[in-house]
């Protein structure tokens, strides 16, 4: 059914396998699609510019997906669950792609994001578990919590530095994710100062990060289990929060930052490679657990004086070196 102005597809004829979209539809409306368990293609018309909420939710036959030039908006969970769906080529025209709008692509291995992608919502792509590879995406800014989470084939990914947010588990459980790098932008400066919550947690096989020299914030358990990783610029973290580095085992050596006051609960909890750890003279207070389990911890260096470091807040009666030695400054 089309709307009278020939502007809206409303809703697919039954049991339709391949079908192409009218000339002059600007908009394919929720649900159009929905559980076209049998369709294979769609051709959309130059004039499209909307693709709404749910519309071609679970397609579970949908193979071919040639989105046009013009096309601004892919809504929420419009492609979720189109388990057959290999490849997307995002238009450089559009710039937000909704909330699930691919969820549950188990078989889409590839994602062009074009030139003009700024929003990945929520939970955009999680759990597509063939998804090897990102391309492009130069204009990226906002990557919203779950994006691709749980995308366990997914193996290097390059952002642009001038992404300004990864929101809390964004790539959480990406088990095959080695490398990741920030790509500088021509005449465009880095914008990223957060690293939030969960956001590479339980990526497993993660051995090479290179992050912008802005971000300056590391969540609660942001880097939890990344256990073939073996070094981060600690020394440019000026904020941590609770469990950020825990389990990270292939961490061997931590200079923390000038500019830390608190080290926070469980910090380098389950560290078990951990053998040297430098705390400057800055620092205030020291959390509960913050070196628990890290039993190759020998030596804690401090930049101030013996004093100074009795004037540190630790919890009671914890031991929070355990059997390390501590260095202070003569």
């Amino acid at each position: 059914l089309i709307s009278e102005d020939s502007k809206q597809m409303l809703v697919a004829p039954n049991k339709c396998t391949a079908y192409e979209i009218f000339d002059l539809v600007q908009t394919v409306k929720a649900g159009a699609f929905r559980y076209c368990q049998g369709l294979t293609a769609v051709t959309f018309p130059a004039s499209l510019t909307t693709i709404e909420a749910q519309a071609f939710t679970s397609c579970l036959s949908l193979t071919d997906v040639q989105l046009p030039d013009g096309l601004k908006t892919i809504g929420d969970f419009a492609f979720a669950g189109c388990a057959a769906l290999t490849s997307v080529l995002i238009p450089k025209s559009v710039t937000h792609i909704g909330a699930g709008a691919f969820t549950g692509c188990t078989a889409l291995t590839s994602v062009d994001f074009g030139d003009g992608v700024d929003v990945i919502g929520t939970s955009a792509f999680r759990g597509c578990t063939a998804l090897t590879e990102l391309c492009r995406g130069g204009a990226l800014e906002l990557i919203y919590d779950y994006a691709f989470a749980g995308c366990t084939a997914l193996q290097t990914l390059t952002l642009p530095e001038t992404v300004l947010r990864i929101d809390a588990h964004a790539f959480e459980g990406c088990t095959a994710l080695t490398d990741v790098t920030f790509a500088p932008v021509s005449g465009r400066e880095p914008r990223l100062y957060n690293i939030y919550a969960y956001v590479f947690a339980g990526c497993t096989s993660l051995r090479t990060l290179t992050l912008p020299e802005t971000v300056g914030f590391i969540g609660s358990y942001a880097f939890s289990g990344c256990d073939a990783l073996k070094t981060l610029p600690f020394d440019q973290f000026s904020l941590l929060d609770d469990y950020a580095f825990a389990n990270c085992s292939g961490v061997t050596n931590a200079v923390l930052s000038p500019s830390l006051q608190e080290l926070p609960d469980g910090l380098f909890d389950g560290c078990t490679g951990l053998q040297r750890v430098t705390i400057q003279d800055r620092v205030t207070d020291i959390g509960t657990g913050v070196f628990s389990g890290c039993t190759a911890l020998t030596d804690v260096y401090y930049t101030g004086a013996q004093t100074q470091w009795n004037r540190i807040r630790t919890p009671e009666n914890e031991n929070v070196l355990g059997s390390a030695a501590l260095h202070c400054r003569a």
